[in-house]
């Protein structure tokens, strides 16, 4: 039998999202030098995010927009200065 195409499910089948999410955050936290990131910023984070997620898929923002608008409003809301 012969295929023209595959298709695999990625989200979280082949790659494990939430904990590379989790390496990610705690990664740009150790970059600043600050403690990494409790349950309830990785909460609000997600939640901001999936938001984002959802207006990028109907078209509502761009790319470029998600990937700042996803970390920008949890950081501002711990009272984080890091942001450039």
């Amino acid at each position: 039998m012969n295929y023209d195409v595959i298709l695999f499910d990625a989200d979280d089948t082949l790659f494990d999202y939430k904990k590379a999410e989790d390496f990610a955050l705690t990664s740009v936290f150790e970059e600043f030098g600050i403690q990494s990131p409790d349950t309830d910023f990785v909460a609000l984070y997600r939640t901001i995010n999936q938001e984002l997620w959802n207006d990028f898929e109907k078209g509502a923002i761009s790319l470029a927009d998600l990937r700042v608008r996803a970390v920008q409003p949890t950081v501002h809301r711990y009272g984080l200065n890091y942001w450039r």
